[in-house]
């Protein structure tokens, strides 16, 4: 079986790493925005929320790094997106 390039694995690599961290960013947009409505307005209520959403957001990120990187190679049999492209 011929390997692939190098090149063909770096730039799967840079893919799978830029749509992962696409992919962490839209989950943390309510956190961000919490966060800014905390610095705006500095109370109790922004805080809890920034704190609750810090939490969920951070809890759905690491799911998704999980799920990319260890449950699709084991359904896909060894490959990620970058890989397939």
């Amino acid at each position: 079986m011929k390997k692939p390039p190098v090149i063909s694995r770096i730039l799967a690599t840079i893919f799978d790493f830029v749509l992962v961290a696409a992919l962490c960013l839209v989950s943390l947009i309510p956190t961000i925005i919490s966060l800014v409505n905390t610095l705006i307005s500095n109370n109790n209520l922004n805080i809890t929320a920034l704190f609750i959403s810090a939490f969920f957001g951070g809890g759905l990120t690491i799911v998704i790094i999980i799920v990319y990187s260890i449950v699709l190679p084991v359904y896909w049999n060894g490959q990620t997106l970058g890989k397939r492209f």
